[in-house]
């Protein structure tokens, strides 16, 4: 009978610590899904272009639901289509943002028919 309640606190302890939740095994800070920053870019990105750091970081930015337009580019407060974002490169970028078609009209006036990758540059 004791034998039984040993084999069952065994059982009960293996099973709550395999319900128990891990970290990811990561020990970096967790990133805004809405947001790059410099730091992000550095290493195998700083030689890429910012559409590709972007590719690789944040690929959901470049997908717009159906009724949305593409995104626009809006560096240091001029805006430019996507492919703009081909010819900057990563490492001149202090941060990028992400913001929806909503809050592009509420921050930056107008109507948006898309999505605004908002980047602000280091040569500013």
């Amino acid at each position: 009978m004791q034998s039984y309640f040993r084999c069952l606190a065994m059982i009960s302890v293996l099973a709550l610590g395999a319900c128990a939740s891990g970290s990811g095994g990561s020990s970096a800070p967790r990133s805004n899904p809405n947001q790059i920053v410099a730091a992000e870019l550095t290493g195998q990105y700083s030689t890429m272009s910012v559409y590709e750091a972007i590719g690789r970081l944040r690929p959901t930015w470049f997908r717009t639901r159906a009724t949305e337009a593409e995104a626009v580019a809006r560096v240091d407060n001029q805006n430019y289509g996507l492919s703009y974002l081909r010819s900057l490169p990563a490492e001149d970028v202090a941060t990028l943002n992400f913001v929806n078609r909503r809050d592009a009209t509420f921050r930056f006036g107008g109507r948006w028919d898309g999505p605004v990758i908002q980047v602000t540059t280091l040569r500013r």
